[in-house]
């Protein structure tokens, strides 16, 4: 379906003002003692209830569509996403706009 993304991007209103390569952030390889240590739980704070409605419906638009049918790359974000929409904070945002910015 062209032109899915860009009405699904205009439709969450999001601009994209840096263009991503991936759809999440990618962790840097230690190899050190430390390197073995689980990462820290999230400690931003939570977000408002009208930012977890903008989170739920980017997560239903990319997850029914593209996803499935066109870039299967997005699952594991999509996926994190969708885990984080409960409870989500600042963090889950900014991994949003990642996304979305992928997106674009």
């Amino acid at each position: 379906m062209p032109g899915y993304v860009e009405k699904a991007l205009r439709a969450l209103k999001h601009v994209c003002r840096r263009p991503q390569h991936a759809p999440t952030k990618c962790n840097t390889s230690r190899y050190e003692k430390e390197a073995q240590v689980t990462e820290k739980p999230d400690t931003s704070p939570p977000v408002p209830p009208e930012d977890i409605l903008h989170l739920q419906q980017a997560v239903g638009r990319f997850l029914l569509y593209y996803a499935w049918a066109i870039d299967m790359t997005m699952f594991h974000e999509l996926n994190f996403l969708a885990i984080q929409k409960g409870t989500a904070s600042e963090k889950t945002m900014n991994d949003l706009t990642w996304f979305l910015n992928y997106c674009a």
